[in-house]
Parts: C-alpha cells; sequence; structure tokens
C-alpha cells in the first residue's frame, strides 16, 4: 500500500524499520518500529492503490498521534486507533515507538459503515470498556507472530473481526 514516510528532523538517520509478518491470519499484519518519523497517505497515493483495507494501530511502545478527515487523536502505549486506507491520513510519532497494524478488508466488520467512520482515528483506550478487552490480543498476536510460535488457524480471523466489531459498535 504506497505511503510517503519521512523521518522526523530530530531522529536519527536510520531509526526506522519495519517488517511484513503475517499474510495468514485472514488479514495482515505489520510490526513496525523505530524513532520520530511522519507517514502520510494521500489522495494521490489512494488513486494508486486503494485496498478497502481499515488499519487497527495498536501502540506497543511510545506514543504518536493518528489523524484522518476531521479527527485526530494521540496513542500512547497500550491505546489503538483505526484509519481508513481509502481516505487521507497522517501519522506521525516524535520518538520511539513500537506498533502493531493489523490491516482487515473494510467489509469484514461487523458493525456497520457509519459506526465504523464514526470512530475513525478515534482513540481506544487499552485501559476501559472493551479498548481494554481488545488491544492486549492484538499486541500480543502481533508479538506471537513475529517469533513465529503461532500458526493462525482460520478461525483467528473471525475471532478478530468479532472483537473488532464488537469494541467499534459499543465505543461510545
Amino acid at each position: 500500500m504506497p505511503l510517503d514516510a519521512c523521518r522526523r528532523a530530530q531522529s536519527p538517520a536510520k531509526g526506522f524499520s519495519g517488517g511484513l509478518i503475517s499474510p495468514a491470519v485472514g488479514a495482515v499484519g505489520i510490526n513496525v518500529s523505530g524513532t520520530g518519523v511522519s507517514v502520510h497517505r494521500t489522495s494521490r497515493r489512494i488513486r494508486c492503490s486503494d485496498p478497502g483495507y481499515v488499519k487497527v494501530g495498536v501502540a506497543l511502545r511510545g506514543s504518536g498521534a493518528v489523524a484522518q478527515d476531521d479527527r485526530s487523536t494521540v496513542l500512547a502505549t497500550g491505546a489503538f486507533a483505526l484509519y481508513d486506507t481509502s481516505r487521507p491520513y497522517h501519522l506521525d510519532f516524535d520518538g520511539s515507538f513500537a506498533m502493531f497494524v493489523l490491516m482487515l478488508p473494510r467489509e469484514s466488520l461487523r458493525c456497520g459503515q457509519r459506526a465504523l467512520s464514526e470512530v475513525m482515528a478515534s482513540r481506544f483506550s487499552g485501559r476501559r470498556r472493551l479498548g481494554a478487552v481488545t488491544t492486549h490480543p492484538f499486541g500480543e498476536l502481533g508479538r506471537q507472530l513475529q517469533l513465529g510460535a503461532i500458526d493462525p488457524p482460520p478461525s483467528l480471523a473471525d475471532a478478530i473481526v468479532d472483537l473488532l466489531s464488537a469494541s467499534v459498535t459499543n465505543s461510545r
């Protein structure tokens, strides 16, 4: 998926890394880490490729900002936010960070497009409500996939979608 990423001025020159770790969960998982970086998905990039995914960004270490449409939020360790690959978005990390990003087809979520649109670029706390129930499994999924410790069964994708859909519909 085309993105533009640039190093923040105060960051070391070689402080960004990322890796695709799971094309087999019925979704795609990516572990990304580094130091200060700004990431943009622009209208031009969307015209080049629009896979129609919703991204779930789980902050594993550090903090960063997520902005889309007229919303923005700051993600600290343990929180997550959703953002839509079909619309421009911006991520900004000032310092050292680690994030697990899960990408799911938009139509796979069972929460309705209106409910989904209402929560884009909103923070789901990892400390309360269903966000607390959702954050830990997503973060742990990223760790276990990175270690190669699990071979995800097809039913895992359904569980992920159900958990995320429940969080979205019960977020307000």
